[in-house]
């Protein structure tokens, strides 16, 4: 881990209220390159599919008006014309006309038909499909004319077969609603004609879209075709229009959005800036302070709660963490400050003491020293990880711990009459620690009478240990889980106990899972009983 040092001397890279200014304006930048183009071509494409559709109708419409099919001749026959069909020029359209032996008419100006629109209405003739569509249309004229021509003539001679050159008005208007009905009629039918269309530039720049028609104009054996050419000035000025208004107004909506981004993120994490001078006015000293929680219910008020309750857990550490010194140091006092007298009072009168008995006695505040060494140490880390030990888990056979740990007492005789096979996982070294503690408790308070019980029950294994002594009162009976804690007469320093052991029992047990309480005993003593998850993979063991 790097020293404060180290890290202040790292290059300062951008703040946080930089990197999301950037990020905001990245993000609209993006949405800009990609939704600009999109949407010019989204625009370009719906108004040339309106052009495109209103250009087919017009070319129906006009191809219908010039059209006949296979049936009789129209209704009022015209003069007949010398050289190729003439074909009137539509408004805001060119029409080009290319008749049966494939000479083209031209009425779209003085410059002529280009190469290309000759061609391609000479490919539009030779589609089978449109030929078809232009026999259909020339049907459907035949038949508007027919319906016309059946209602004059009943108008004006009944059966008979001639007809005069020109209706008088009034049967033009009788015949009117026959005409119309046959209009819409010849309208569906023709609806669904797709002719072919193309966009094409001329020499100037400007485009058009170009609408392919083929019709069976009067005495014409074959169709002829015609283009339909309209102006896209209003598509390419539109979209002209569109693309430089994201030109312009693209990095004006850029500078807008990175310094609202800029503001609003500023004043988000003022409120962080306020959080970190509090945070450095905090040591190990005034771990009783704590931040203000800000107004607003939100991710940086979370996060103050957060921090309050670190600050908690810490304070509360090290407020363990004093009182463990402050009781080390004094249970550490007793068997050094008794070594020492020892060895005075020898050394004081070398010649009249009994070296072999101060070595004893001197060996017995030894062993008695390591002993609350060790307890310190592995209740130390214990409180550090946590866990049982940094030692793998492994199965253990817990009755076997129970029989091997009981044999060692020699003070108190043990009854293991209760003790049935139970496996669960661990590390034996601690759960051996376990069982001894709650031995050596039992047999340091009991009058020497000791009962184990060991059983399975559930997904949990249950190890009683009870002595005949004087028994824990019931408010005592969480405190005596606390660290360098004895209960009074009966269980003072005296008896040999520094008030580790069971403290280290809980804690063993609540590494490996489990809990730890005391209940009634059945001889009239303490009853200590831990709770253990059983090893469910290995199943029971068998006893030996």
């Amino acid at each position: 881990m790097s020293s404060p040092a180290t890290s202040r001397a790292r290059p300062a890279g951008w703040s946080i209220r930089a990197r999301l200014t950037a990020l905001a304006a990245g993000v609209v930048a993006v949405a800009l390159a990609i939704g600009g183009p999109l949407w010019v071509w989204g625009v370009e494409y719906r108004m040339l599919e309106d052009l495109r559709e209103r250009d087919r109708l017009r070319a129906t419409r006009e191809a219908m008006m010039r059209s006949r099919g296979g049936g009789p001749g129209p209704l009022f026959p015209r003069a007949a014309r010398a050289g190729p069909p003439r074909v009137d020029r539509l408004p805001d359209a060119d029409l080009l006309s290319i008749s049966r032996d494939g000479e083209p008419t031209f009425t779209g100006g003085d410059e002529g038909p280009t190469v290309e629109l000759v061609a391609w209405l000479e490919a539009a003739r030779g589609d089978a499909a449109l030929v078809e569509h232009a026999r259909t249309l020339g049907e459907t004229v035949d038949d508007l004319g027919s319906r016309v021509r059946e209602c004059v003539r009943e108008r004006l001679f009944g059966a008979s077969e001639g007809l005069p050159l020109r209706p008088p008005p009034e049967v033009h208007r009788e015949c009117r609603a026959t005409l119309e009905d046959a209009h819409a009629e010849a309208a569906e039918r023709v609806r669904g004609l797709a002719w072919p269309q193309r966009v094409a530039s001329r020499a100037d720049g400007t485009r058009r879209l170009q609408t392919a028609v083929l019709v069976w104009l009067p005495d014409e054996e074959a169709p002829s075709a015609l283009a339909v050419d309209a102006s896209l000035e209003s598509v390419d000025a539109t979209t002209a229009a569109l693309t430089r208004s994201l030109v312009l107004g693209g990095p004006l909506l850029l500078a807008l959005v990175a310094g609202v981004a800029w503001f609003l993120v500023g004043r988000s994490l003022r409120v962080v800036g306020v959080i970190q001078r509090d945070v450095e006015r905090i040591a190990f000293g005034t771990l009783d302070r704590r931040l203000e929680e800000p107004l607003a219910l939100d991710e940086v008020s979370r996060l103050v709660d957060t921090l309050n309750r670190m600050l908690d857990r810490i304070g509360e550490g090290a407020r363990r963490q004093r009182e463990f010194i402050g009781d080390a140091s004094h249970e550490l006092r007793s068997p050094i400050a008794s070594l020492r007298t020892q060895l005075e009072v020898a050394l004081s009168r070398p010649e009249a003491a009994d070296w072999p008995e101060v070595a004893a006695e001197a060996r017995e505040e030894v062993i008695r020293l390591q002993k609350l060494v060790d307890d310190l140490l592995r209740i130390a880390r214990l409180d550090e990880s946590r866990t049982a030990s940094a030692a793998p888990r492994e199965e253990v056979d817990l009755d076997d711990v129970v029989r091997a740990e009981s044999a060692l007492v020699t003070d108190a005789k043990v009854g293991l009459s209760g003790v049935s096979p139970v496996r669960v996982r661990g590390v034996e070294a601690d759960l051996r620690r376990l069982v001894r503690n709650l031995l050596e408790n039992a047999a340091r308070y009991g009058s020497g009478r000791i009962e184990v019980s060991l059983a399975r029950e559930g997904n949990e294994a249950r190890l009683e240990v009870e002595d005949d002594g004087p028994g824990i009162p019931v408010d005592r009976r969480e405190v005596v889980f606390q660290r360098f804690t004895r209960l009074d007469e009966s269980r003072s320093r005296a008896g040999g106990g520094a008030g580790l052991g069971l403290a280290l029992a809980r804690g063993v047990s609540e590494a490996h899972g489990g809990e730890i309480r005391v209940e009634d005993a059945r001889l009239g003593g303490a009853r200590l009983v831990v709770r253990l998850p059983v090893d469910e993979s290995a199943g029971e063991s068998t006893p030996l």
